[in-house]
C-alpha cells in the first residue's frame, strides 16, 4: 500500500530546489570523548551537490580520531518546504535528489505519505538479520499535526544498531528559514533547536530516539509559548475589558466596559464578541491539534522500552531517555490541563457578553 502511495505522491508533489532550501547537520561522538560535546558541522547544501554529499566522507574522517574510536555518527539532511500549503507537498530539492537520499539513507517507503499528511502520525520498524534474531536497523517516521504557531515538520530516520550510525531526513516549513510563512514574521528555525539538543546530548548521542525526542522538545517549547503569549494574553485582555477581578490578586485592571458599557455600546459589544469568538475558535483548534502529541509521547516511551528489551540500549541509556520523555510528558499534561481552563474561561466570558446582548435588546424594546 505504501508503495502505491509513494508513487502517487512523487507525481503530485512540487519539487522546487532553490538557494538555502537544503541544509545538513553532521555530528560524531568518539568513545574517548563521551564526556565532551560531539563534533558537529552544519552548513547549507545546494541541490546539485546532494549526490556528492551523500557519497562523501563522513565527518569522522575530517576530525582527529580514527574510525575505530568513533562511537556514533548522525547525518541529518534538512529540506525546507518552499510554501505553506496543507494540500500540496513541496520540497526544496529536486525529485532526483530526493530519490538519491531515499536510497542512500534507506528511508522507509511510508516516509513520503508521512511528509504529505496533515495529521499527526508515526511508525517504527525493527529490521532483523537473515536469521531473524538480531536487529540490524530501526526505521522511524514522524509527522506532527501542522499549526503555523507550532510548526509543520516531519522526519524519516534509520538508525543502524551495530555501527551507531543514524541517517535522517527532516522536512517542513520554517525548518531552515528564519521566517514564518503564514505571518511573514521572524521566527527561530527548527534546525537551531534540534542542533542545540544534539550538541548537548552527552551519552545519549547514540540513542536511536535522539532526533525524534529533539523534535518533541521543540514542539513542547512552541506549545508553551503560544499558549502563554498568544492565547493567554488574549484572554487576559478580554477579561480586563470586561472588568473581571480575580480573588487573591492585586491586578491593575481598569474598570472595563462594565454592565452599562456592554448594554449601551453596540460597537464595543460587537468588537468584544468578535474577539471572543475568534479566541475560542483558536483555543479549540489548538486543543485538537496537540491531541496527537500525547500519542507520540507514549510512542517514544514504548519504543524506548522495546529498545531495552531487544538489547539495543543499556539500562543507563534507557533510564536517562525515559526521564527526558517523562519530563516532556509532564510539560505536555500541564499545557493540556491549563488549556481546558483557558477555553472554559473564554466560554464563560462569551456567555457574559451574550447575556448583555440580550439585555440590550430588552432595554431597546422598552425605550
Amino acid at each position: 500500500m505504501f508503495g502505491m502511495q509513494r508513487e502517487a505522491i512523487l507525481r503530485r508533489s512540487h519539487w522546487q530546489p532553490g538557494h538555502k532550501l537544503l541544509a545538513y547537520i553532521e555530528a560524531t561522538q568518539h568513545r574517548s570523548e563521551q564526556a565532551l560535546p560531539p563534533s558537529l558541522l552544519r552548513d547549507y547544501l545546494e541541490d546539485e551537490n546532494v549526490s556528492a554529499w551523500l557519497s562523501g566522507q563522513e565527518l569522522s574522517a575530517d576530525i582527529e580520531g580514527t574510525a575505530v574510536d568513533v562511537d556514533a555518527t548522525i547525518r541529518l539532511l534538512v529540506s525546507e518546504q518552499p510554501t505553506w500549503h496543507q494540500t500540496i507537498t513541496s520540497f526544496g530539492m529536486s525529485k532526483v535528489s530526493y530519490l538519491q537520499v531515499e536510497r542512500a539513507f534507506q528511508i522507509p517507503e511510508e516516509a513520503l505519505s508521512c511528509f504529505e499528511t496533515t495529521r499527526g502520525r508515526h511508525t517504527c520498524h525493527f529490521d532483523y538479520d537473515a536469521d531473524g534474531r538480531t536487529v540490524e536497523s530501526i526505521a522511524i517516521t514522524v509527522s506532527f499535526a501542522p499549526m503555523f504557531q507550532l510548526g509543520n515538520f516531519s522526519l524519516a530516520l534509520r538508525s543502524y544498531c551495530k555501527t551507531g550510525r543514524t541517517r535522517a531526513l527532516l522536512h517542513g516549513s520554517s525548518v531552515i528559514e528564519a521566517r514564518n510563512k503564514v505571518t511573514n514574521e521572524a521566527s527561530t528555525p527548527h534546525i537551531d533547536s534540534i542542533q542545540c539538543f544534539i550538541s548537548q546530548a552527552g551519552h545519549l548521542f547514540n540513542h536511536p530516539l535522539l532526533i525524534p525526542v529533539a523534535m518533541m522538545e521543540e514542539r513542547i517549547r512552541r506549545m508553551s509559548y503560544h499558549q502563554r503569549f498568544d492565547l493567554g494574553q488574549r484572554l487576559h485582555q478580554i477579561e480586563a475589558t470586561l472588568g473581571v477581578t480575580k480573588a487573591g490578586r492585586r491586578l491593575h485592571h481598569s474598570k472595563g466596559l462594565g454592565p452599562e458599557g456592554l448594554i449601551e455600546s453596540d460597537l464595543k459589544r460587537a468588537e468584544l464578541t468578535v474577539k471572543l469568538s475568534t479566541a475560542i475558535t483558536d483555543a479549540i483548534g489548538f486543543t485538537n491539534t496537540i491531541k496527537c502529541d500525547a500519542r507520540f509521547i507514549q510512542f517514544l516511551l514504548d519504543t524506548n522500552f522495546q529498545l531495552l528489551r531487544e538489547g539495543l540500549v543499556d539500562a543507563r541509556l534507557h533510564r536517562d531517555m525515559k526521564a527526558i520523555v517523562y519530563d516532556l510528558k509532564c510539560e505536555y499534561e500541564s499545557i493540556t490541563e491549563y488549556q481546558q481552563s483557558l477555553t472554559a474561561r473564554l466560554q464563560l466570558q462569551l456567555n457574559v457578553v451574550s447575556f448583555y446582548l440580550v439585555k440590550s435588546f430588552t432595554v431597546g424594546s422598552r425605550a
